[in-house]
């Protein structure tokens, strides 16, 4: 139980840390905010409504994922490598690629509501 418990308290760490120092992780938390409510106002299938949490819940954790990507990769070699470019642009590519995947269920969810009404 004890581990259990350091493993919440690191994960509360590394969540105010991103918090505090990323700006896109930010904007994700506030966007999160406000949707997962709406989540669950709208009138879509339960199905639906469980795919809009997750994908607002991945966009998080590969947010999250990017950022200790960078960090470590800014520690390894903090001069330009090109390398170390080609990572950080592939993380980058993850965090898009996951925007764009939320960006299309709440548009499917959204359709969905506004016709079905």
């Amino acid at each position: 139980m004890k581990r259990l418990w350091w493993a919440f308290t690191y994960s509360l760490c590394g969540l105010k840390d991103t918090f505090s120092t990323e700006h896109a992780f930010r904007q994700e938390i506030i966007a999160t905010c406000i949707l997962l409510p709406l989540a669950l106002y709208i009138k879509v299938s339960l199905c639906l409504k469980l795919l809009l949490i997750v994908c607002n819940i991945i966009v998080l954790i590969v947010e999250l994922l990017n950022t200790s990507l960078e960090l470590i990769a800014d520690i390894v070699s903090p001069e330009f490598n090109v390398k170390v470019k080609r990572a950080k642009d592939c993380g980058s590519a993850a965090v898009f690629l996951s925007l764009v995947s939320w960006f299309i269920v709440w548009m499917v969810a959204f359709y969905q509501w506004l016709y079905a009404l």
